[in-house]
């Protein structure tokens, strides 16, 4: 039961995949794209791409990863769960046989 109690911890603590989601928004955003022209210093990004590349993407992204993580989450417990020896012992007349 311990092992469930740490393993539970330690995912449930998912704010390192928002800074990570973060990083990978900011570094790729160099690339050209339909919402930016391109220039000698860098893509020049629209009114549109400004509101794409920093409102909307990333929201969405970091709805989407927390949304794969849960269920990541999820399927390690239930698999864990799975795993455990059980020990039944039949307490009741019905379940012996009575």
């Amino acid at each position: 039961m311990y092992r469930f109690c740490w393993t539970w911890r330690f995912t449930s603590a998912s704010w390192w995949v928002g800074i990570l989601i973060l990083w990978r928004h900011y570094w790729a955003l160099d690339a050209a794209t339909w919402y930016a022209t391109p220039s000698a210093a860098g893509a020049k990004l629209a009114l549109a791409g400004i509101w794409y590349g920093y409102v909307s993407l990333p929201i969405f992204q970091f709805l989407l990863v927390r949304w794969y993580f849960r269920l990541f989450i999820w399927t390690r417990l239930l698999w864990q769960v799975s795993r455990t020896e059980l020990s039944l012992v039949p307490r009741t007349r019905i379940a012996s046989g009575a």
